[in-house]
């Protein structure tokens, strides 16, 4: 009487049968890691980088190891990704060890990353924030079952290096940390100044009589603010070059706006320069400007009222909250501009850790700059 065989022992007996005639059996290629960053690099005369130039994906510890660094210490940063240009001057970077990034996250499973590149003998870094898995439980969790640690899509990058002046002249040596061993030169970012507090503003509102808003910057609350990079100096030359995402480790409650007004709400960030240092006497080749932790206070500068369509009815005694997910974005919200010629953007909400309250005491309208108020980057009492 004929037994029917296991499937998987069928399977395992015809693969030893094709081992034996010296057929190897074809093993499913894993699959591949998702692309993080992808984009261009370009050189400093504005052609696209040739083929095989290096960018990097650089992962930069989280707050409190950064603002805790003296003057002339190096960044512990990490070589998250590393990918070469092709004819185009394109690339893709994935992480190359996603279990590493949980070292750099702060409480929000944040990481702030650098995207670097030295084509055309200039130094470009680009910031940017990605999320991984929110908890180390979580990360772990998804390095064991092969799922993604960050699975956010690709974000997309323009490398743009500033031209270099000629008094900084670096020709013939590679800057690439990669190569740059061999040469025996050794180039890595190191901080250098700490500029100190500055305002950045994280929300705002606007009032009419008979509604009083109320403002609250809570513990965790992520604030994404621009970066500077310079090729000219430590002290000008100063471009915007991407964002840096920083997670407050206190509550702020601002104080309640009433009556007929436009309020910005701020607060203070600190702020510290680093420079791409090379070693053999090639000395500092490029300069950054980023937020390295929250400092505190209030501030309610007057402001101008944005314009805002999408109106919904509240009668009095209503009270309307929102947490919302992505609060408004300022142009020039961090002020920047006395240290380092320039101001740069800021935007708050981007854990839902931000509270605004309206508390009507008469019927008004409730008004969003972009969408309806639950969704509105801003709102208008009317």
């Amino acid at each position: 009487m004929l037994r029917s065989v296991p499937f998987s022992l069928a399977i395992g007996v015809a693969a030893l049968a094709l081992i034996a005639t010296g057929v190897t059996p074809a093993l499913a290629a894993p699959p591949p890691s998702p692309v993080i960053v992808a984009g261009v690099a370009y050189d400093p005369d504005g052609s696209t980088a040739d083929a095989g130039q290096v960018v990097t994906l650089t992962a930069w510890p989280a707050a409190a190891a950064l603002a805790a660094l003296g003057n002339g210490a190096p960044v512990p940063t990490l070589v998250a990704g590393r990918a070469v240009t092709d004819a185009n001057g394109g690339f893709e970077l994935r992480y190359s060890d996603p279990a590493a990034l949980a070292a750099y996250a702060d409480v929000n499973g944040i990481v702030d990353f650098t995207v670097d590149s030295t084509a055309g003998g200039s130094v470009t870094s680009y910031g940017l924030a990605r999320t991984i898995s929110s908890t180390a439980a979580a990360r772990s969790s998804a390095i064991a079952s092969g799922a993604p640690v960050d699975a956010a899509g690709a974000t997309t990058v323009t490398l743009r290096p500033t031209v270099r002046p000629a008094s900084v002249s670096v020709a013939g040596v590679s800057l690439a940390r990669e190569s740059a061993a061999a040469a025996g030169t050794v180039c890595a970012w190191v901080a250098i100044e700490t500029i100190g507090n500055r305002w950045v503003t994280v929300g705002g509102a606007t009032t009419v009589s008979g509604a009083t808003a109320t403002f609250k910057f809570t513990s965790g609350a992520s604030t994404t603010i621009g970066m500077g990079l310079s090729s000219a100096g430590p002290n000008g030359g100063y471009t915007a070059s991407g964002t840096s995402t920083v997670s407050s480790t206190s509550s702020v409650t601002f104080p309640a706006l009433t009556g007929a007004a436009t309020r910005n709400f701020r607060t203070q960030f600190l702020f510290k320069k680093f420079a791409n240092r090379c070693s053999n006497g090639i000395g500092d080749v490029a300069w950054q400007v980023r937020p390295v932790s929250f400092a505190g206070g209030t501030s309610t500068p007057s402001a101008i009222a944005p314009t805002a369509t999408h109106c919904t009815p509240y009668q009095a005694g209503a009270i309307f909250n929102t947490s919302n997910a992505t609060a408004q974005t300022s142009a020039s919200g961090a002020s920047l501009a006395a240290d380092v010629g320039i101001n740069f953007t800021s935007q708050s909400g981007y854990n839902s850790a931000t509270d605004l309250t309206f508390a009507f005491a008469q019927a008004h309208s409730l008004c969003g700059t972009n969408a309806n108020p639950p969704l509105a980057a801003r709102l208008v009492a009317k």
